[in-house]
């Protein structure tokens, strides 16, 4: 196995981060690591310069421009590779071990034909039964936890800009495909947790405990447009499996905020009683 560890770059794009995602930091630089990050947040943080590559701009400008800044500034600096991670996805060492690992194992593979793999712990077991040959290639995936290859992202135009949160990721995934490219997908990766810090809210129904994440109609709006958005591109270039998969991504989120719209009017219901 070749050992490529310091090929890769880590990534994060602020916005008004929590307490964990600086303990997360401190362990990076303790680790000997110099993260890329890209700052939205109204009240800038102090973060030192000579710890990290630290960019910022007078507003939020959005995930869109933060991604393509931080992956084309790690490109210019050298690297290979950048993981990212959101702000409040926890990891760990041996989490960066094994993105580390996937990526030596299949360097070759990945620098010729993939412009990413996304990394999650679903069967994680241990690291004895790991096996970096048992993955897939997908069509959709998001940016928390995944490993950018910067040399082919580069070549399909980075991430898109005009994409202020919601399908900055699905929309690089049918970029990605018009470009002749692949996206895999490792699911034995130790310590990776996106949902614990995700502020899902619980709510009880007919004694049924259901936890979902209930979104502001901005976001809401964001999302809606960003889908269609996407859905006319794959139908433009004849991706029709990708309008099928984004169309069904849809539905569940509609379904899924109306739900909690009506959950919580009961609960109010309820509690006027």
């Amino acid at each position: 196995m070749v050992n490529n560890s310091n090929d890769i770059a880590i990534g994060f794009v602020l916005y008004n981060p929590e307490l964990a995602f600086f303990n997360r930091l401190e362990l990076l630089i303790n680790s000997g690591h110099k993260p890329f990050i890209y700052d939205n947040s109204p009240k800038l943080f102090k973060i030192n310069s000579l710890e990290c590559h630290y960019y910022s701009s007078d507003k939020n400008r959005g995930l869109g421009v933060g991604l393509k800044v931080i992956c084309s500034k790690a490109y210019e600096l050298g690297y290979k590779g950048l993981i990212i991670f959101d702000q409040d996805t926890s990891f760990n060492k041996i989490t960066l071990t094994i993105i580390k690992s996937f990526y030596s194992e299949h360097h070759e593979m990945l620098t010729q034909s993939y412009t990413s793999v996304v990394f999650d712990s679903e069967e994680y077991v241990n690291q004895e039964q790991i096996d970096y040959k048992k993955f897939k290639n997908t069509f959709l995936s998001r940016n928390s936890g995944s490993l950018f290859i910067l040399k082919n992202l580069k070549e399909i135009g980075w991430h898109n800009p005009s994409y202020f949160v919601d399908g900055i990721d699905y929309e690089y995934n049918l970029r990605s495909i018009l470009n002749g490219y692949k996206v895999a997908k490792f699911t034995q990766t130790s310590g990776f947790d996106h949902i614990s810090e995700q502020g899902d809210a619980n709510y009880k129904l007919f004694n049924y405990n259901l936890k979902f994440r209930r979104y502001k109609w901005n976001r809401i709006k964001d999302y809606l447009k960003s889908s269609i958005r996407i859905m006319y591109n794959a139908l433009r270039y004849l991706q029709i499996k990708f309008f099928i998969l984004i169309f069904r991504q849809l539905l569940i989120y509609i379904f899924t905020q109306l739900t909690i719209y009506i959950i919580s009017s009961i609960l109010k219901m309820d509690q006027q009683r």
